[in-house]
C-alpha cells in the first residue's frame, strides 16, 4: 500500500468504531492503534478475496498508513477469520492483528508502531478492503481513549499547533503594582521535527498588543528536544523564564515584573519564532480581585 497518496474510494458500508485506543510512541512520527467495531462483510463478497486492504486513513482521504495482510477464502471458518503476527523489537511497525467474525458482525485490528506518513487528528478512519467489499469504521473523540485526547505528540514533526491547557495572570499589588505576573502552559508541535529553537529569536503574545521578545540563544537546548529559557531580563525589566519540550510536546512560560495590566477576555496567546506562528483564544475567569485564570 502507497501511504503517500490521497485516494477517493465510495464505500460500500459504514462500519461503527465501537472503542479505539490510541498510542504515541518513544519515537517520533510513531504510533499504536487498537480498534474494536461492528462488520457488515458478507463470506460472498470475501470469496474473491487474495489479501485484504487496511488503511489509516484521515477524514480528508490522505492515507496515514496502509498495509496488505494475507487473506484466503479457505481460511474462512464459521465464518471467523484471524491473523496474527509477531512485530519485533527493533522491526519495522505492522498490523499485528486482524480478525473479524461475520456471524457476529465485529472486527478489532492492532497496528503496533507504525510508521505516520502524515499527522494523526481526530477523527480519523480504518478502511478495510477486500473481496468486493469495502468498509470504513470512523473513529472520534466518543471512542478515542476514553476521556483523553488523542496524543498531541502524533503531530510532531508534521503540523504548528498550540494549545494552552492552563493560564494565571497575577497582578502586582501596593509596591509591586506594575509589576505582574503571567504563567500559561499546554501542548505545542512543530511542523519541522528538529526546528533548532535556540538559534532563533522567540516572541511571545498576550492580549491584543503585548509582546514579549527574547533574542536568540536565550533559549537554551538541554537534552533532545528540550529547550530551557532561564530568568532572560528585557531592558524594561520584565523576567522570561521558560521551556519548550518538543519531545514530550510541552510548554511552559512564566514571566514576572511586567507591566501587562487586566486582560480582556477571551485573551488572546501566541507564540513565533522561525516559521512558528500560533495563537490560541483563553476564556478568563476572575478568581480575585487581582487573579485570573484559565480554565
Amino acid at each position: 500500500m502507497n501511504a503517500d497518496k490521497e485516494v477517493t474510494v465510495e464505500l460500500a458500508s459504514d462500519l461503527t468504531a465501537l472503542k479505539c485506543k490510541v498510542k504515541a510512541e518513544k519515537i517520533a512520527k510513531q504510533g499504536t492503534i487498537q480498534m474494536t467495531g461492528s462488520f457488515t462483510a458478507t463470506a460472498e463478497e470475501a470469496a474473491t478475496a487474495t489479501g485484504i486492504d487496511i488503511t489509516i486513513e484521515a477524514m480528508d482521504t490522505q492515507v496515514v498508513y496502509g498495509e496488505t495482510i494475507p487473506y484466503d477464502p479457505a481460511s474462512l471458518k464459521k465464518g471467523k477469520f484471524s491473523y496474527k503476527r509477531k512485530v519485533g523489537k527493533g522491526e519495522p511497525g505492522a498490523i499485528k492483528a486482524f480478525q473479524f467474525n461475520l456471524t457476529k458482525g465485529t472486527f478489532s485490528l492492532t497496528a503496533t508502531r507504525i510508521e505516520l506518513a502524515a499527522g494523526l487528528h481526530s477523527p480519523f478512519a480504518a478502511v478495510i478492503r477486500f473481496g468486493d467489499y469495502a468498509g470504513m469504521a470512523e473513529a472520534g473523540e466518543e471512542v478515542i481513549n476514553g476521556k483523553k485526547p488523542i496524543p498531541l505528540r502524533l503531530l510532531q514533526g508534521f503540523e504548528d499547533t498550540l494549545q494552552a491547557d492552563k493560564a494565571q495572570l497575577k497582578l502586582g499589588t501596593g509596591k509591586k503594582e506594575g509589576k505582574d505576573a503571567l504563567l500559561v502552559q499546554g501542548g505545542i508541535t512543530t511542523a519541522s521535527l528538529e526546528p533548532a529553537l535556540d538559534a532563533q529569536e522567540w516572541t511571545i503574545f498576550w492580549g491584543k498588543d503585548q509582546s514579549f521578545v527574547i533574542p536568540a540563544w536565550n533559549l537554551v537546548q538541554v537534552k533532545g528536544a528540550k529547550y530551557l529559557c532561564k530568568k532572560y531580563q528585557d531592558s524594561q525589566g520584565w523576567v522570561v523564564s521558560g521551556l519548550i519540550d518538543l519531545d514530550k510536546c510541552v510548554y511552559k512560560i512564566v514571566i514576572k515584573d511586567a507591566d501587562i495590566g487586566v486582560a480582556e477576555s477571551p485573551a488572546e496567546f501566541g507564540m513565533q519564532f522561525g516559521a512558528f506562528d500560533e495563537t490560541v483564544s483563553l476564556p478568563l475567569t476572575q478568581k480575585s480581585e487581582t487573579v485570573q485564570v484559565y480554565p
